[in-house]
């Protein structure tokens, strides 16, 4: 029984510094005071104003919701194991091995100290020299992002879009949205090279494609 209380012990005090590290307690006030704020029916007077708050109250749920339901569920174990004989520690070792797993999956978050690295993020490709293929590139690029958003459990939504009168797009504004979205996308920025065979090339000549 002792190995399993160290373990969840251990747990238990990693995720305190966890909650202590991204400031889950003020994100929490945070969510009541927004909670509030929208249920008072004359916020709906500005739909721009209640849009945006929502948004930022989803996101604050989003990062917190997990980390406190892992809190809450450290902390029920640890009360069972203490209170428990040993013929559940087959069961208590199986649960508590998927609690790490999950700590584990969340603990990149605590990377995440920027300033702004726990807010939304707009992505926005353009087109740069090299004609057809440029705007094929930019295209492929647009399809990466938003299948890493999807697979990610981000939401995007494309605010807005120019097609390429050949093929590919001439630009894309994209904005992401979930826990820690600009985190995960600040060094995404400079310019992005493809060289390659040109599909659009009938001499199908090497061609290099800049966005």
């Amino acid at each position: 029984m002792q190995p399993l209380l160290k373990r969840i012990k251990n747990l238990s005090s990693q995720i305190d510094f966890a909650f202590t590290r991204l400031k889950i307690s003020g994100k929490q006030e945070s969510i009541l005071v927004l909670e509030a704020e929208l249920l008072k029916s004359e916020i709906w007077n500005n739909p721009e104003n209640a849009k945006n708050k929502s948004k930022q109250l989803a996101a604050l749920t989003a990062i917190v919701d997990p980390w406190v339901t892992l809190k809450a569920q450290v902390s029920d174990i640890l009360e069972l194991i203490e209170m428990c004989d040993s013929s559940l520690l087959k069961e208590f070792d199986c649960q508590i091995t998927a609690l790490e797993k999950e700590y584990e999956s969340r603990r990149k978050e605590l990377l995440f100290q920027g300033k702004y690295d726990d807010h939304n993020a707009i992505i926005r490709l353009s087109a740069g020299v090299g004609g057809t293929d440029a705007a094929d590139w930019t295209e492929m690029l647009e399809r990466m992002y938003l299948r890493w958003a999807e697979k990610s459990g981000m939401k995007t939504e494309i605010i807005e879009r120019s097609s390429a009168d050949e093929a590919g797009i001439k630009s894309s504004v994209i904005e992401v949205s979930g826990p820690y979205v600009y985190g995960k996308l600040r060094s995404e920025n400079g310019v992005h090279r493809l060289v390659r065979l040109s599909p659009f090339n009938s001499d199908n000549l090497r061609q290099q494609a800049l966005l």
